[in-house]
């Protein structure tokens, strides 16, 4: 792993520099290396190439900002992939909007393996967590590396499984290395870290923000195969990465769910417009591609334009736009949730789908007396529904 005494290549330096340009995002990156394929000699030329097109001329960082950079990524213990050199990962290189760099932290070899995606609500139902939790698993246990954000809900879910199953995981997230978001999921990342790979396009240091979340969306749909939507609602940023998904021409599974739960509405959406049905591991196992030139064949070729609720063009002053579907509806980065109360978290667990009595009780983590009287008291309100053998539903 390289340390703070590692130099970078003029090349990569140039393609550090670039991709920390104020206005130079990854489309534009990539239209200026398919002129000047080396990033130095794209660097060096790109002042004439503003003046020739009567252009603003972009304002480069320091190079000591780019080298405090590229210290302080070393001595954390992380390093730099670069989208010219060797070791990027190739389906993610396939893709026309894909980083210019990664910052990793783990097993970089990790990216270069077969990946499913598996991504989905953050306020995850007891059977939507348990389904995460049997793909994840299952998926990990038939040498799948399997991917996702390292958010709240499913995402958590699908890590921790793999790893549980002695699984390969990879977690993008949408701040800078260094940044541990959620913080809940402090202890999962330091476990992702030592068995599996962390990865972000950020700079270290940077904060996420809404607009983040999306272009993290789109690299977990890069690296992947195929993208799993378990539980999402339909403006759920679970399914921008399948929108991401679609147009790379990759596979789109989605798990189905009772019309009347809005943790089904985004799968059933994706449904509707020709996602694959999810009912087994078995079934998405069977279906995979074997090898990745297949997947990259089809890049660009078989895309699928799978639609969200609402959708927000956050770079229109970019000389291009990654594309429409940056959205700042992103729920992740609030920090002013209304408290749970035990009612909202006893509602918050249950979906369409029967859970069995004790398993809900070991998930509230409330006294037992005081959730058997919280789950008669919303049943007499209609809430929730009593199922033969003590099972409980929406």
């Amino acid at each position: 792993m390289p340390t703070a005494a590692t130099p970078l290549s003029a090349a990569d330096f140039a393609a550090l520099t670039l991709a920390r340009t104020s206005g130079i995002g990854p489309v534009t990156y990539h239209s200026l290396l398919a002129l000047h394929p080396n990033p130095a000699d794209a660097l060096a030329n790109l002042p004439e190439l503003c003046k020739a097109r009567g252009r603003k001329q972009f304002k480069f960082p320091l190079e000591a900002e780019i080298q405090a950079e590229i210290d302080a990524t070393h001595t954390l213990g992380a390093q730099f992939i670069f989208h010219h050199n060797d070791n990027y990962p190739e389906l993610l290189k396939n893709t026309p909007d894909a980083p210019p760099v990664l910052v990793v932290m783990g097993n970089p070899d990790l990216l270069h393996t077969r990946q499913v995606a598996i991504v989905g609500n953050r306020n995850a139902s007891l059977s939507g967590q348990t389904f995460t939790q049997n793909l994840a698993g299952t998926l990990a246990d038939n040498n799948l590396t399997i991917t996702s954000g390292l958010a709240r809900g499913v995402d958590t879910h699908a890590h921790t499984a793999t790893l549980q199953n002695g699984g390969n995981t990879v977690a993008v997230i949408a701040g800078g290395i260094n940044h541990v978001y959620p913080p809940e999921n402090k202890n999962l990342r330091a476990q992702i870290i030592e068995y599996g790979c962390l990865v972000t396009e950020s700079p270290i240091g940077e904060t996420p923000t809404a607009r983040h979340f999306p272009r993290r969306n789109r690299i977990i749909a890069g690296l992947s195969l195929a993208t799993v939507v378990t539980e999402a609602a339909r403006n759920s940023g679970s399914l921008i990465t399948a929108q991401y998904a679609g147009d790379y021409g990759r596979d789109v599974y989605a798990v189905p769910g009772n019309p009347q739960d809005a943790r089904a509405a985004g799968p059933n959406h994706l449904l509707q417009q020709g996602a694959a049905i999810l009912l087994n591991p078995d079934d998405l196992i069977a279906q995979l591609p074997q090898n990745m030139s297949h997947v990259m064949a089809k890049s660009g070729v078989n895309s699928v334009n799978y639609t969200r609720e609402t959708q927000t063009d956050l770079f229109s002053s970019e000389l291009a736009t990654i594309d429409h579907k940056m959205d700042i509806s992103e729920p992740e980065l609030s920090n002013n949730l209304p408290e749970l109360t035990p009612k909202t978290t006893i509602l918050s667990a249950l979906s369409s789908q029967p859970v069995p009595q004790d398993k809900l009780l070991r998930e509230l983590n409330l006294p037992e007396h005081e959730s058997l009287a919280l789950l008669a008291e919303l049943e007499l309100m209609g809430d929730i529904q009593r199922h033969p053998g003590n099972h409980w539903s929406l």
